[in-house]
């Protein structure tokens, strides 16, 4: 849950108050790809609270992708 509310408010915050809601979707490309990757390479080490916590990020990172509320968990 944290890690979902960190992701998604990051990109909510960048949108707001950076460059831009263009910027901001760019970023979230990049962060799927970030908690992808961190998510499989914690798979392949057998570190499984992990995988659970970078795969809370990238459903955060999808959610603000998607147009979701921050209340609105799925």
């Amino acid at each position: 849950l944290k890690a979902w509310h960190m992701a998604w408010s990051r990109l909510r915050f960048a949108a707001l108050h950076g460059k831009g809601p263009e910027a901001a979707r760019a970023e979230a490309r990049a962060r799927l790809r970030h908690h992808a990757a961190r998510a499989l390479g914690h798979a392949l080490t057998l570190r499984l609270g992990r995988v659970g916590t970078d795969l809370a990020g990238l459903a955060g990172t999808l959610a603000w992708l998607r147009g979701r509320p921050a209340d609105r968990r799925l």
